[in-house]
């Protein structure tokens, strides 16, 4: 039964949300909803109560980091609510934390430079670097996406919208 209810979960995300990952991760994150509460409920879809989900909440918090458990909630919260209708088992995700990356000195960067070794990595690293590049916007990279002309390089569907990076000399 929970494996149908998956599939019919997959085939409603895949119409509602255009981004593939967002579909992926809110199906792994049901998926495992759906087995915690088979394992420590023993329930069904179909028999959740709101206590059921603050007790999923409470696991989340003590066996996961803050900014994970966003992502698991929501995910919960758009399954409950969205796709079973039932609004009453929604849980509060707690605010994510402000994180600021650790940014790299001169001196790393240059040995992040100097440790690429083929062609293909030099490039990765040099749109990392200067076009400032999620790992997840290289697969979608192609040629006809660079207008050398004007230095623009062209994104489309990237994590905060269509986008454009500065085409910098060393990505030219």
């Amino acid at each position: 039964m929970k494996e149908s209810i998956l599939a019919e979960y997959h085939r409603y995300l895949r119409r509602e949300y255009r981004k593939y990952s967002t579909q992926e991760n809110y199906y792994k994150f049901v998926k495992i909803f759906l087995n915690w509460i088979s394992e420590h409920k023993r329930k069904t879809y179909d028999q959740i109560t709101p206590e059921d989900t603050k007790d999923y909440k409470t696991f989340c918090v003590e066996h996961y980091a803050v900014n994970g458990n966003v992502a698991r909630l929501n995910a919960v919260n758009n399954f409950v609510d969205e796709f079973l209708h039932k609004p009453d088992l929604r849980i509060t995700a707690p605010k994510p934390k402000t994180v600021n990356k650790p940014v790299l000195s001169n001196e790393e960067l240059e040995r992040y430079i100097a440790s690429a070794e083929t062609p293909f990595e030099k490039l990765v690293v040099i749109y990392q670097i200067d076009g400032l590049l999620r790992p997840s916007e290289f697969y979608t990279l192609r040629i006809s996406l660079h207008d050398c002309e004007y230095q623009i390089l062209y994104l489309s569907d990237t994590k905060t919208g269509d986008n454009t990076v500065i085409l910098t000399p060393n990505m030219i």
